[in-house]
C-alpha cells in the first residue's frame, strides 16, 4: 500500500489488515482503526457461523459498493478498449501512458504471443481461431501484489472490429507468500503442476463467478494467469472515504462477508476442512488475538520498510525503476 500510495483496494482480494497500515492516509486514529479491524473479524465470523456463501448483489449492497456496482452497470467492452487505446497511422493500438501502460520490448511481445497460443488450445472448439491473435501487446501496470511481476494488457482479435476484440490480462503467478515461509505453513498442501494452477484453482473455487476467458500456461521456468479485462471490473477508492468512518465500516462489512463467502466455497476442497468444523473454529477467540498481533507487526514492518525506502530515495540510493 504505501510503497505505490494508492489509495483504492479490488473488492476480491482483502488484506484486511491494511486497515491498520492505512489508518494514517485515512485521516483514522489508531483507536479506530482497531475497531474497524475487530469489525471485520466479527462480521467474518458471523458469516462463516452462517454457513452460506453468497455473491455481492446490486440491490442489496450499500454505501460506497453499491454505488460502484451501480455505475459499472452501464459500462460496455466497447468503452473499455475505446478508454484504453488510441489510432496510429490509421491502426488500433494501445495508448502508452506511462501510469497504466508501458512499451513492451521484442522479447516480450514474442513470449505473451506463445502464451497466448497455448491458451488459444482450450478453446479450439469454442472460439473461431483468430480470437486470441494480438493486435498489440503492452507491459500492464496494476496492483501492488503485481509489483516486480511480469503483467502485459493484450490488445486481441476476439470476434473482429471495435465491439468485438478483447483486452486479455497476462500475470505472471508467484508463490504464496505462506508457501515461502515454512514455519507459517505446517499443512501438506496440494501437489499442483504450477503456480498460475494453483491461482485458477482457488479462483474458481472461491469467486461465485470467474473471469471470462480465465486459464492458465506454464512457459519456461514461470507460469501465467490469463483473463479478460472486464468492463465492469473496478475498484472501491478509499481516498474519497477519508475521514467518514460510518462509510468506511459500510465498505469494511463487504470485504469480510466476501472474504467468508470464499472460504465458505473452499471447504472440503483439496484436504480444506469441512464446513462445520470451519464454523466451529471460527467461533473461538484466540484466532482473532493472533490475527490483531499479526497485524500489528506487519504494520511496523511495513513503517519500517517504508522509511528505510524513503530515506534512500531521498539520498538517490535507489534506482529508479519506470513502472514505479
Amino acid at each position: 500500500f504505501f510503497f505505490k500510495q494508492k489509495t483504492a483496494y479490488e473488492i476480491p482480494k482483502r488484506d484486511w489488515s491494511s486497515d491498520v497500515c492505512s489508518s494514517d492516509l485515512l485521516d483514522i486514529k489508531d483507536k479506530h482503526a482497531l475497531a474497524l479491524a475487530r469489525r471485520f473479524l466479527d462480521t467474518y465470523a458471523g458469516n462463516v457461523a452462517a454457513q452460506k456463501p453468497r455473491w455481492v448483489e446490486r440491490s442489496l449492497a450499500g454505501g460506497p459498493v453499491r454505488t460502484l456496482l451501480r455505475s459499472l452497470r452501464r459500462r460496455k467492452r466497447r468503452d473499455l478498449i475505446a478508454a484504453r487505446t488510441q489510432r496510429r497511422r490509421g491502426k488500433l493500438r494501445l495508448a502508452i501512458d506511462g501510469k497504466r501502460t508501458l512499451a513492451a520490448t521484442r522479447a516480450e511481445r514474442m513470449a505473451v504471443r506463445e502464451i497466448l497460443q497455448q491458451h488459444a488450445l482450450v478453446y479450439r472448439d469454442t472460439l473461431p481461431k483468430a480470437f486470441f491473435k494480438p493486435i498489440d501487446i503492452a507491459r500492464r501496470i496494476a496492483g501492488n501484489g503485481s509489483l516486480g511481476l511480469e503483467r502485459y494488457v493484450v490488445l486481441v482479435e476476439g470476434m473482429g472490429g471495435m465491439n468485438g476484440h478483447c483486452l486479455m490480462d497476462v500475470k505472471r503467478a508467484a508463490p504464496s507468500a505462506l508457501a515461502t515461509h515454512a514455519p507459517h505453513l505446517s499443512k501438506p498442501q496440494p501437489a499442483w503442476p504450477h503456480e498460475a494452477a494453483r491461482v485458477l484453482a482457488i479462483q474458481r473455487i472461491t469467486q461465485a463467478i470467474s473471469p471470462a476467458l480465465l486459464g492458465a500456461v506454464k512457459h519456461g521456468r514461470h507460469s501465467y494467469l490469463i483473463k479478460e479485462m472486464q468492463p465492469t471490473a473496478d475498484r472501491v477508492d478509499l481516498k474519497a472515504l477519508h475521514g467518514g468512518r460510518e462509510t468506511l465500516a459500510s465498505v469494511i462489512d463487504t470485504m469480510a462477508e466476501v472474504s467468508a463467502w470464499g472460504h465458505l466455497r473452499g471447504c472440503g476442497r483439496h484436504g480444506a476442512a469441512g464446513v462445520d468444523a470451519f464454523a466451529r473454529y471460527v467461533q473461538g477467540r484466540t484466532w482473532r488475538r493472533d490475527i490483531i498481533a499479526c497485524a500489528r507487526r506487519a504494520q511496523a514492518q511495513v513503517l519500517r520498510q517504508w522509511r528505510d525506502y524513503a530515506a534512500d530515495y531521498d539520498q538517490n540510493r535507489v534506482a529508479l525503476i519506470e513502472a514505479l
